[in-house]
């Protein structure tokens, strides 16, 4: 199974997660006019685990060592997973110079990535479904230890906290 880790810390993870073969990115939050709110450096690893726990196990053992203040696991729209994910959220393309939904960029790409994020579990399958196609990308997220990081962010666009 495919899962993808997100552990959120200061610019030093940079260098700290290259020594452990780990891709990182900088992420641009946006504040809805287009100015920056927040950067945020961050590994973006895709692993294959045979389950949750296991991948689980494997950024325990790493989270520390990277300085993390954030911590998040997600996968794609699998079913075994759908209960118990925290929320699930998909990714597009975002060409809008005014933004009406929560917009940030990888700082070494130049386009603009909107999310949009599902918080009602009973809702998780039908959200999957409708954002299924190539143009979106969509997932589960499975462990998030500081939601609060996105607040601020997600609260310009009136969205209400994931907690």
């Amino acid at each position: 199974m495919l899962f993808e880790i997100h552990i959120t810390g200061d610019i030093s993870i940079h260098e700290k997660a290259k020594a452990l073969g780990i891709k990182t990115i900088r992420v641009i939050n946006l504040k809805p006019n287009g100015d920056i709110l927040s950067i945020h450096h961050m590994t973006s690893d895709r692993r294959h685990f045979e389950n949750y726990k296991l991948c689980r196990l494997w950024v325990e053992s790493i989270e520390h060592d990277l300085g993390s203040i954030r911590t998040k696991i997600e996968c794609p729209p699998y079913d075994e997973y759908m209960q118990e994910a925290i929320y699930a959220e998909c990714h597009y393309k975002s060409f809008a110079t005014k933004h009406t939904t929560p917009t940030s960029m990888n700082a070494a790409k130049t386009h603009k990535i909107a999310t949009k994020r599902e918080l009602k579990k009973y809702n998780f399958r039908t959200f999957c479904s409708f954002f299924s196609d190539q143009l979106f990308e969509t997932e589960l997220c499975l462990y998030d230890d500081n939601q609060d990081l996105d607040k601020e962010w997600m609260g310009l666009y009136g969205m209400p906290k994931v907690r």
